[in-house]
């Protein structure tokens, strides 16, 4: 398993806490078949790299399993292909 470092300019982006918060509510809370349990801000995570980076992290470190959740990350490339998955 190999972690990828994250830019820590990325990481002062108040973005990047706004993303880590949600993707830690959505690690904490997801049940799966239920997309409206994901709690991600899609237009963000599309276009800003703070808050992207920030989701993936914060879902990762708060119980959320990129593997697994095809909900989440349904695709070959689970950390990068990102369909729509529910609003905010």
């Amino acid at each position: 398993c190999t972690a990828t470092a994250i830019d820590p300019e990325l990481k002062q982006s108040p973005n990047y806490s706004l993303g880590y918060n949600d993707g830690c509510a959505t690690g904490n809370g997801r049940v799966t078949g239920f997309k409206d349990t994901v709690h991600r801000n899609d237009d963000l995570f599309a276009s800003d790299n703070a808050y992207a980076a920030g989701w993936r992290e914060g879902y990762g470190s708060c119980g959320g399993n990129n593997y697994r959740d095809q909900d989440v990350f349904g695709g070959e490339d689970k950390w990068h292909q990102q369909g729509s998955i529910g609003t905010i």
